[in-house]
């Protein structure tokens, strides 16, 4: 048996954070033990973590002026815990994490979610700049080369990355794609009605196409680039209307674009939601016009529903899709570009629906928590020195000492 802590910065209810919840719950409770513990709030997945039987512990440690305070109260939790090996998820919970590790004596297994490398990470961004990227991009790497014993790549780009400029040998370093919910890869149910437009928005009955786009409200995500492309669908498709789920800073600039392009009356921000796969059911393509991405997990919850999916080129993107062949992919920052992939998608509805149900097909075969959870134990016993030894009726595994 495995005592592994898993460190995360926080446990709201983002991508990183849900995954983690989904993880603890398909890891074999008889090879590997979970513990839980973050930084500072949010924190609405704890509580779902903490009713699924996993122990959460909260440092209340916000920020990097409590990194010390942070580093004391993680050793004393790993010593307490008797714990073989910390996992960490985000900065603040890689940085303290690994000097914990190195404190302890025990082994770190670290993820990467995306790579801070990617130059895109200062488009559109006036927030950002390389001097402030400088610190996390140093740190980063001198963690990955010096601390973590492994490195977990959430997609094949993200590790090309990590091997171009954190300069870690390659195999320190294995792919792990985010995994979808059970939920998502699972046909309806028989008898299951299928909610209408009309059911969703009674303003939606007689327009088409319907497009949707979800992701937060954020440079990255490249919603400014599809509202951009509206007026050109527009042209061939006056009836269309794009409906933007997600929240964030850029809604007011957002609105104010599509206000002065004249489509604020085809662009509708629903905020956040929880009826996502409903949206999915009832439009007609899925735009994705992210800049970035590590794993672009709304992407694939997309192609699991079989819907027409138009998306950026971009390396994570082109990973998921086979490069094109399960989704129609067009250049990034290009309003043209994606007009003309979504009105060729329509124009080419029975192709594209063929297309859909091969992304479907490959999204529920390939993006389950059993691989996820699979290739994690595999990795935390490689770290271990552990080996599996078959008996008569179950595995016995030999533990080789490593604090």
């Amino acid at each position: 048996m495995i005592n592994v802590l898993h460190v995360i910065d926080s446990l709201g209810v983002g991508g990183t954070e849900r995954q983690l919840a989904l993880t603890l719950n398909a890891l074999d409770p008889q090879r590997v033990k979970s513990y839980v513990c973050y930084f500072h709030p949010p924190d609405e997945t704890a509580l779902w973590i903490e009713e699924m039987g996993y122990p959460v512990y909260l440092l209340n440690a916000p920020g990097k002026s409590q990194w010390f305070g942070a580093v004391r109260q993680l050793r004393g939790l790993v010593k307490t815990l008797d714990i073989d090996l910390i996992h960490t998820q985000l900065f603040d919970a890689d940085m303290v994490g690994g000097i914990v590790g190195r404190l302890t004596g025990v082994p770190v297994v670290s993820t990467l979610a995306n790579s801070v490398y990617d130059p895109e990470w200062l488009v559109d961004n006036p927030k950002l700049n390389r001097l402030k990227l400088a610190f996390p991009r140093t740190a980063r790497k001198y963690m990955a080369r010096h601390l973590d014993r492994h490195v977990v790549a959430v997609s094949d780009s993200v590790k090309q990355g990590a091997l171009q400029n954190m300069g870690i040998a390659e195999d320190k370093v294995t792919v792990i794609h985010r995994a979808l919910f059970p939920s998502w890869l699972q046909d309806d149910i028989d008898g299951e009605e299928t909610p209408s437009a009309v059911d969703i928005d009674p303003s939606l009955g007689d327009r088409y196409p319907i497009i949707l786009n979800i992701g937060r409200l954020m440079p990255p995500k490249g919603q400014r680039y599809l509202i951009g492309a509206m007026p050109r669908i527009l042209e061939k498709y006056p009836n269309a209307v794009l409906m933007i789920a997600g929240d964030g800073g850029l809604r007011r600039s957002l609105a104010a674009k599509a206000d002065g392009l004249g489509v604020v009356n085809q662009v509708k921000f629903l905020g956040t939601r929880g009826d996502v796969k409903e949206l999915l059911k009832i439009c007609d393509v899925f735009a994705f016009p992210s800049l970035y991405e590590g794993c672009p997990n709304a992407l694939l919850e997309a192609m699991s529903m079989g819907v027409p999916c138009v998306a950026s080129a971009i390396a994570p993107v082109r990973e998921v899709t086979k490069d094109g062949r399960l989704a129609t992919l067009v250049p990034i920052r290009d309003p043209d570009g994606i007009a003309d992939g979504i009105c060729n998608t329509l124009a080419n509805m029975e192709s594209a629906k063929i297309m859909a149900r091969m992304a479907s097909d490959t999204v529920r075969r390939e993006f389950t928590i059993e691989k996820v959870a699979s290739k994690l134990t595999r990795i935390y016993e490689e770290c271990l020195g552990i080996t599996a030894e078959v008996g008569s009726h179950q595995n016995q595994y030999q533990k080789s000492p490593t604090k």
